[in-house]
């Protein structure tokens, strides 16, 4: 397997897209946002920002259950978007 490097001296959403869009394998990704979003650390006492990263995660499982469903995979240009959005609540 080659690991192609992306190197963006632009935005970080821009970095992250790229990276997403190079590997490709978006169901990899969510599957490891899904088993690892309970063990990250960080600050949120009213759990604000966890109930927006699973608002996320329900509205990216119901997109990706439909693309499935209907076949219509031109709708899987934005599961890379459910990363980012994640990306920008908790980094």
């Amino acid at each position: 397997m080659i690991i192609a490097a992306v190197v963006c001296p632009m935005d970080l959403t821009f970095c992250t897209l790229s990276y997403l869009i190079v590997f490709n394998d978006y169901d990899l990704i969510l599957d490891g946002i899904h088993e690892n979003i309970f063990q990250l650390h960080y600050h949120d006492p009213i759990m604000q920002k966890t109930v927006k990263c699973l608002n996320t995660l329900g509205i990216s499982d119901l997109v990706h259950q439909y693309v499935m469903r209907t076949q219509q995979m031109s709708l899987n240009v934005y599961q890379p978007l459910t990363a980012i959005s994640l990306h920008r609540l908790i980094a």
